[in-house]
């Protein structure tokens, strides 16, 4: 295994060591908690150089000031020239370490190894090969142990990527559940879609809204066997931003979606008073809503996170999917 920070700060400097100190100290109580020997493990920071107030955007420099050929590190900061033998120097430990798995500790750890951009909250404890300083590398996402100084609940979040490394350490290799999404279904797979749906003992459905048009833009929906449907009806593609060629197929697609959420097989949502207040606007009422993913888990854990993306990273083997949407207008409020 191999943990990567992003910059020394004062003990780190005056030990010549990476993560010593207060964080040091966090680091290794997290370490104790997945059951990790650190004597086992690399442990390295992107870069060797102390930042200016431990602030790492005071390292980073404006786009007309950048390396040539390195993506934006966050809004607006880039990699100075400087500082690009420090990644080389990164790809030499791993590579001369050779681990099954590295854990990117922090947002500037994310971008050297994910190699662009990527907001912790969309990427924590999600699996991805590494297009960053070591290509094809397995990495997890994690949040920096220094963290948990302004943020005490983010102790547990990192104990659990820190757990999800370690299983991951015992191959190279990522293993992903394999999912097919029908994604721009005809009208007859969305009519066998629901027709089977009727013989499974739960439903899982989804929506995506554009909140300020009050207008649903697509509805997914799965019956657990990794085959899911989604039934768009908002497409940007288009010249009249509509799916459907015609009102007729539009409304005989509403059709299936009235029956799927009007049948009487139990369902499963995500923060669905959301999604049944939206459906109740378009005529629809959707019936034995027995489940709520939310609401269990703010019942199990209600110091944890809540949203789709973050339990998804806690239960799941997964990708970080979250950076795979488009255009943002579409996204469930979940705050």
């Amino acid at each position: 295994m191999a943990f990567v920070g992003e910059a020394p700060a004062d003990y780190e400097v005056i030990d010549g060591k990476p993560l010593v100190g207060p964080s040091g100290w966090r680091f290794d109580k997290l370490l104790k908690l997945a059951e990790i020997d650190r004597a086992a493990c690399l442990v390295t920071n992107v870069v060797d150089i102390q930042a200016p107030d431990n602030d790492i955007d005071k390292l980073l420099v404006p786009k007309t000031k950048a390396a040539p050929g390195f993506p934006m590190v966050r809004s607006g900061k880039y990699l100075p020239l400087e500082l690009v033998p420090q990644l080389d120097r990164l790809r030499d430990e791993i590579v001369k370490c050779r681990p099954n798995v590295v854990v990117a500790m922090g947002a500037f750890a994310v971008w050297a190894l994910y190699g662009k951009a990527a907001a912790l909250k969309d990427v924590w404890g999600t699996v991805f090969e590494s297009d960053g300083v070591v290509i094809g590398q397995k990495v997890v996402a994690s949040y920096h142990p220094a963290f948990t100084f302004h943020n005490p609940k983010i102790m547990q979040l990192i104990a659990m990527a820190f757990a999800k490394a370690k299983i991951e350490s015992g191959s190279p290799e990522i293993v992903y559940d394999d999912r097919r999404v029908a994604l721009e279904p005809t009208l007859r797979d969305i009519t066998d879609a629901v027709n089977a749906s009727f013989l499974e003992d739960l439903i899982a459905i989804d929506l995506e809204t554009v909140p300020r048009a009050r207008q649903i833009k697509c509805v997914g929906f799965s019956m657990g066997d990794g085959y899911a449907t989604v039934v768009p009806f908002v497409d940007y593609r288009k010249p009249d931003n509509s799916y459907w060629r015609s009102t007729e197929e539009e409304i005989a697609a509403w059709e299936q979606i009235k029956r799927l959420c009007e049948s009487q097989v139990p369902k499963v949502l995500q923060n669905g008073l959301y999604d049944a207040r939206y459906l109740y606007d378009h005529g629809i009422m959707l019936r034995n809503y027995l489940h709520d993913t939310r609401l269990m888990q703010h019942a199990l854990y209600p110091e944890l996170p809540k949203d789709l993306g973050g339990m998804a990273a806690m239960y799941l083997n997964e990708r970080p999917w979250k950076l795979w949407r488009g255009l943002r207008e579409g996204r469930k409020r979940e705050e």
